[in-house]
């Protein structure tokens, strides 16, 4: 480990972080940016601290992060994977003591021994600053200011005027939670099977590796989502909706599943009142059937919304279809006038394609609604047809 640590070529690939802390002023370096570089250094120059594996991953998840941050983010990740066998010595090392003390842990790096090692001494600071490489949940909560903090993937969360949960017992697959207000997030790239996820009451985001923006707006009872690099997958919750990929400088405002179902029926609503048959009137009736359904706030129109889709359906010869909807308004609405009206539509399309099939529907009609609406319609084409075969039969 010694041998390692003095290295010349090590010692050279660790020369830009030196020089970095050397020379970089206040203004360029946050706290925490620095005290990771001074525990990094201090690996290269003294033997090996006694930390847990944890803080190793944790460690390594927050130079990530810092080095897609800063402009010499190339020389310190490469440093960084050039002290590989330092970590395995470390972590190897570390199991063994943890073997020894099974209940140390992370805890156990809140007390100083006396005779640490100026790296496990800065490790020390590092974690106590940050919570977020720690602990497996993670409550935070910004309301006069920002809220700044990096979790064990190495993303940092940048919390404004809000709340957020962190599930972090899969390090590389971290949940997010925003209950209310801003939630910027800088993801470094979180390889194949990683992915960080940012879910509020309306929507869920997927990354695997950017810099975006989530806004939940309880007034206006939505989810914004501003995508500044990469790609972001946003699905919104409930309804069905289908899934939205935005790229660097674009935007989406995702509403509440109530708010989403309101407008919709009501949109739908209109549609049916004209009578439209158009496409984009199917397309907005379909997309109503798909997200409400019958026991909901928007369910009212379900049943007109199935009929209207039989009408125009019957409207461009597509029988099988029109029969299709009327069956399911038939279904839908029990023994109501619509279900009276589908029932008799669907007879006498049956009757115009087969007159065998028309008996038995207006045999259904008049069984199923004895007093309907078009029982005199029914009844007419029976006896028509059994005069008709009346005369037909030889006497």
């Amino acid at each position: 480990m010694s041998n390692r640590s003095h290295d010349k070529t090590t010692s050279d690939e660790l020369r830009p972080l030196r020089v970095m802390l050397r020379e970089s002023g206040s203004s360029e370096l946050s706290d925490e940016d620095r005290v990771l570089g001074q525990a990094l250094q201090a690996l290269s120059d003294e033997p090996m601290p006694q930390v847990p594996p944890p803080s190793w991953n944790a460690l390594e998840g927050q130079l990530q992060g810092l080095a897609r941050r800063r402009r010499w983010r190339y020389h310190l990740l490469e440093a960084w994977r050039n002290l590989g066998s330092v970590r395995m010595l470390a972590t190897a090392a570390a199991v063994l003591l943890l073997c020894g003390v099974s209940a140390l842990g992370l805890r156990a790096m809140s007390a100083p021994t006396g005779t640490e090692s100026g790296a496990t001494l800065a490790l020390r600071r590092l974690l106590r600053q940050s919570p977020g490489l720690t602990q497996d949940h993670v409550a935070i909560e910004a309301r006069t200011s920002d809220s700044k903090t990096t979790i064990r993937c190495g993303a940092l969360l940048t919390v404004a005027s809000g709340r957020i949960d962190v599930d972090q017992k899969e390090p590389r697959r971290p949940q997010i939670r925003l209950h209310q207000g801003r939630v910027t997030v800088q993801v470094p790239p979180l390889g194949n099977q990683g992915r960080l996820t940012v879910s509020t009451h309306d929507a869920e985001v997927i990354v695997h590796g950017t810099r975006f923006s989530v806004v939940r707006s309880d007034k206006n009872d939505t989810t914004e989502v501003v995508v500044e690099e990469g790609v972001v997958e946003v699905q919104p919750l409930g309804g069905r909706r289908g899934a939205v990929f935005l790229r660097a400088g674009e935007r989406v405002t995702v509403p509440s599943l109530s708010s989403y179902l309101r407008k919709l029926s009501d949109d739908v609503g209109s549609l049916l009142e004209a009578g439209r048959c158009d496409a984009t009137a199917e397309s907005t009736i379909s997309e109503y059937l798909t997200a409400a359904t019958p026991d909901g706030e928007a369910g009212h129109n379900i049943s007109a919304a199935l009929y209207q889709k039989g009408s125009c359906a019957a409207e461009r010869g597509e029988v099988d279809s029109a029969l299709a909807y009327f069956e399911q308004v038939v279904k839908q609405a029990g023994g109501s006038l619509r279900a009276d009206n589908a029932l008799a539509r669907s007879a006498q399309l049956r009757t115009d394609r087969n007159k065998a099939d028309g008996i038995a529907a207006w045999r259904r009609y008049l069984a199923q609604f004895p007093s309907g609406q078009h029982r005199e319609s029914a009844k007419r084409f029976l006896h028509d047809v059994a005069s008709a075969l009346h005369e037909e039969t030889p006497h």
